[in-house]
């Protein structure tokens, strides 16, 4: 597995008002640029990276998340997007393979949209993008996406033992076990809510890009209406884990059917995080 402090190269790159942390394992181009959702970090794709030896390979943590710096900006729709955009030109990435997934896959999409030279190949995992009526959020994402019970979140982020108990309830939704000593949970989401002693928690950055869930999605509905899905040409793979309760083989088929000839496929025993719990067969799906 590696570790993020093995990156043999670490950047901090400005976009407007945040920073983002970028590891780099230099390689053979066409640069691999890895992107997290929430409520996690770059740590998911620790057990990837080695199967992707001899590629460059280029992890972000989005701004607030992981290694990045915290700020106490507002959080505005376009936000991981902008930040995206300014890694690829930072690094002079062109052309390069996007792997999203969960709440970065809309911004895996939109930045190929927006920026068709420096995307050549989507992958897309265990994701969503537009209003699909077969959308089911964990209850978590939906309550801290919900403006008017933005008290109430605000007021479970900030008491740690009803944090601990939302994360539990949420851990058996998904059927992981948090405390388990090799888990996503306890690699790449914990950190995120309690900090570690590399890196604060990042319980701001979560509240902040959740509350913009839902207008986002009607942004990408106006995108999806407008044709610009159907227009695209960069080739994508929409590969997920099968074993996912929410974001399911019908959601992939569904984000799959976007595109005009997009490749899916699914990954059995495989959960939300595909990459993690089988990441030699992401690997040849992102290779």
């Amino acid at each position: 597995m590696t570790d993020r402090f093995n990156y043999p190269q670490k950047h901090i790159v400005s976009a407007g008002t945040s920073s983002i942390w970028v590891g780099e394992q230099p390689g053979e181009e066409p640069a691999i640029v890895l992107l997290h959702g929430f409520p996690d970090d770059a740590t998911i794709y620790d057990k990837l990276v080695p199967f992707l030896e001899g590629r460059r390979v280029v992890a972000i943590d989005f701004g607030g998340y992981g290694l990045s710096p915290r700020d106490d900006e507002p959080w505005s729709e376009g936000r991981p997007e902008a930040e995206l955009v300014a890694v690829l030109e930072e690094l002079a990435i062109t052309g390069a393979t996007l792997v999203g997934h969960d709440a970065s896959v809309p911004v895996a999409v939109n930045v190929t949209l927006d920026h068709p030279d420096r995307v050549a190949k989507l992958v897309l995992l265990n994701g969503y993008f537009d209003s699909d009526p077969e959308l089911k959020l964990p209850d978590m994402i939906r309550l801290f996406g919900t403006p008017e019970l933005s008290l109430l979140s605000d007021a479970i982020m900030n008491d740690q033992q009803l944090r601990g108990w939302l994360l539990g309830f949420s851990g058996k939704q998904f059927g992981i076990d948090p405390s388990g000593a090799d888990s996503v949970a306890e690699h790449s989401i914990l950190p995120q809510y309690y900090g570690s002693e590399n890196q604060p928690d990042a319980r701001v950055a979560i509240r902040k890009w959740t509350a913009t869930l839902y207008p986002g999605l009607a942004q990408n509905d106006a995108r999806v209406r407008a044709g610009d899905l159907g227009r695209l040409t960069t080739p994508v793979v929409v590969a997920f884990g099968e074993g996912d309760p929410y974001l399911t083989p019908t959601i992939a088929a569904h984000i799959g059917a976007l595109f005009p000839s997009a490749v899916v496929e699914g990954i059995g025993q495989s959960s939300h995080w595909p990459q993690w719990d089988q990441p030699e067969v992401v690997a040849s799906k992102v290779l």
